[in-house]
């Protein structure tokens, strides 16, 4: 996929995937001055850069320590 692709994919501007680019923050793969992008590796980058809500980001360590009450 192209910039315009991965453009309206995310819902963010062509500028701000050029910054992305530029910065190395985002999976591309270069073709001398062009970039493309790979659907999987864009979908693997966003869900890292996805914010839990503190119900998610918690969960698991209630689960430990309601483990290590238990025994």
């Amino acid at each position: 996929m192209d910039v315009d692709d991965l453009s309206a994919y995310l819902g963010i501007s062509k500028w701000m995937i050029y910054k992305y680019v530029k910065h190395r923050e985002i999976p591309f793969i270069p073709f001398g001055r062009l970039v493309r992008f790979d659907r999987t590796a864009v979908d693997k980058w966003a869900d890292k850069k996805t914010v839990r809500g503190y119900r998610q980001a918690s969960r698991p360590l209630e689960l430990q320590l309601n483990h290590l009450n238990e025994a």
